[in-house]
């Protein structure tokens, strides 16, 4: 022992009074430590020599990891305690929300379900009459029946988004793939805006005319690209052009097609774009009522290209148009 502790103080030269924590190894399973202080003996201001005055804490330190180690285990029960306790109020808190949700969700399904029939009848009435009675019909009436069809178009879209919407959340949309052709399928959707694009006198210009094959879900696929060409005839003004195009590219040994719809419209500030794909988030809002907007079709699209496995994008600049780009794999899995 005494061999040892002259070890561990023979290099200790104190200037003042100091202590040290200190280590004993007595054997290879066996050590013992100690606090030990220095203090430095004078006698006629020369150093005469240095006293060591050491206690044995051994049991004091065991005394004191053993408490630390019961403190840890009582923390560690307490925290259990808190994440469970945690968990249980947790649930009971959200279980009226979630009813409360599921409810909401259901009157919305329920109510769009039972707004559809006579939606759909008033139409069919509307364009029964302006088919049999045009004839009979002054410039004035004419104008009227056609905003009423326009209006009935526009809430049997919104009806449908809805829908859509809701379904998307409780995962109740099925997909459909099958194979068809690219360039076919966007011929068909820009047909149905040749009416609309002719009254506000804006080209809508194809960019491709080579075939290309798909194999995924046709009719999701066809609902956003109805939905891009819809919006970019919305917010390009008159005499405006928009362009169709897409292109293969391989990312990962995958093969992919990149669908792009772009237009000189308005455009999309940069802090806009970072909301354009929320729910019911419209860009220009007095414009989008004007339209018939509801903030609908942008998030719907983005939900559908992600089913599909795919991703969509936009580049925009104020007054300078805007660009819409679809990604999704030439196959789906």
């Amino acid at each position: 022992m005494r061999t040892l502790l002259l070890k561990k103080v023979e290099n200790w030269k104190p200037t003042e009074m100091e202590s040290k924590y200190q280590k004993i190894q007595l054997s290879k399973n066996d050590s013992i430590y100690l606090l030990i202080v220095s203090q430095n003996v004078y006698e006629n201001g020369k150093l005469k020599g240095t006293i060591y005055i050491g206690k044995d804490i051994t049991f004091l330190r065991n005394m004191f990891i053993r408490f630390l180690l019961i403190l840890l285990g009582i923390s560690l029960i307490f925290f259990v305690i808190a994440l469970i306790v945690g968990q249980i109020m947790t649930k009971r808190a959200m279980e009226p929300i979630i009813k409360s949700y599921t409810l909401q969700s259901e009157f919305i399904a329920d109510a769009s379900h039972e707004l559809r029939t006579p939606l759909s009848v008033l139409k069919s009435g509307l364009e029964v009459i302006e088919y049999e009675e045009a004839n009979k019909f002054s410039t004035f009436s004419k104008n009227i029946l056609s905003d009423l069809k326009e209006e009935i178009r526009s809430t049997i879209q919104l009806v449908s988004n809805l829908l859509f919407l809701i379904r998307s959340d409780s995962g109740e949309q099925s997909s459909v793939v099958e194979h068809f052709d690219l360039l076919e399928l966007i011929q068909q959707v820009i047909r149905s805006f040749y009416h609309l694009s002719e009254t506000k006198k804006i080209k809508l210009d194809l960019q491709m005319l080579t075939p290309l094959s798909l194999f995924t879900d046709r009719e999701k696929l066809k609902q956003v690209l109805y939905i891009l060409i819809d919006n970019a005839i919305k917010y390009t003004p008159t005499g405006g052009k928009i362009s169709i195009s897409y292109e293969l590219k391989s990312d990962n040994q995958k093969e992919k097609v990149c669908i792009k719809v772009r237009d000189n419209g308005i455009g999309i500030s940069m802090e806009q774009r970072e909301h354009i794909f929320d729910r019911f988030y419209r860009v220009d809002k007095s414009r989008s009522r004007q339209s018939g907007s509801s903030g609908l079709g942008l998030p719907i699209s983005k939900s559908i290209v992600e089913s599909l496995n795919g991703t969509i994008e936009v580049s925009s600049s104020l007054n300078k148009g805007s660009e819409f780009t679809i990604t999704i794999p030439l196959k789906s899995n």
